[in-house]
């Protein structure tokens, strides 16, 4: 039977051996032509067939041309297989003590991973307990602040007092000075630099200076710096 008629096209022969080469991981399409053997045998019946002779030397040629474009084959021999396999297994020897040698590091490495955060746990902890002491402290400073401005305004307000009684004090006794003692009368007084800027209101240096108020006003206080 024709293969034609039963459905049977170099397309599908060709998608059908490279589903065959999936199974050998061949992951990319293997180009291919397909050949009637038939018509190139001149005894054949089929060799009549000029059409079918013509498609069999075109897809020849095509089969040709595409073996003579792909690099040449290197055969290897069982020595040189053998030879590979040795080579191949002493690098994976090779391959062994190195990933052998890196578990050792990542494991070291790890270690002072764990380390080091422990570490940072540790400090944030005591950042942490920093912040709380700082805040503390600055809540104490706050209220010491307060307490202070309200000593500062206690202690104004006793001075203002102070002062109150001292000048009702002074005047008491300015006031009983003038009732008690007659005008004249000399006592003995010392300031700071015994200035007449320093003389209480009311008196006058006995240095024979003019007096300029009071009863007595226009004689002169006694000079008693001659004596």
């Amino acid at each position: 039977m024709d293969r034609r008629s039963k459905g049977i096209t170099e397309e599908k022969q060709i998608e059908s051996a490279n589903l065959q080469l999936i199974r050998f991981n061949m992951k990319k399409k293997v180009p291919a032509v397909f050949l009637d053997l038939e018509v190139a045998d001149n005894s054949s019946k089929s060799a009549t067939d000029i059409d079918s002779l013509k498609a069999f030397k075109r897809e020849s040629n095509k089969l040709w041309k595409f073996i003579l474009e792909q690099p040449s084959l290197k055969i290897k021999t069982m020595t040189d297989v053998l030879e590979d396999l040795q080579a191949l297994t002493a690098k994976t020897n090779q391959l062994e003590v190195e990933k052998s040698a890196l578990k050792e590091e990542l494991s070291l490495v790890h270690s002072k991973l764990v380390e080091t955060e422990t570490k940072i746990k540790r400090n944030e902890n005591r950042i942490n307990k920093s912040h709380k002491s700082i805040a503390k402290n600055n809540q104490a400073i706050r209220k010491n602040q307060q307490l202070r401005l309200n000593d500062q305004k206690d202690f104004r307000i006793r001075m203002e007092h102070i002062n109150i009684k001292q000048q009702v004090l002074m005047g008491w006794v300015s006031e009983q000075v003038d009732r008690n003692l007659p005008v004249g009368t000399i006592l003995a007084w010392s300031g700071q630099n015994i200035s007449k800027q320093e003389i209480p209101k009311g008196w006058q240096m006995c240095d024979g200076s003019p007096i300029s108020t009071g009863p007595m006003a226009g004689s002169k206080t006694p000079n008693l710096w001659i004596y």
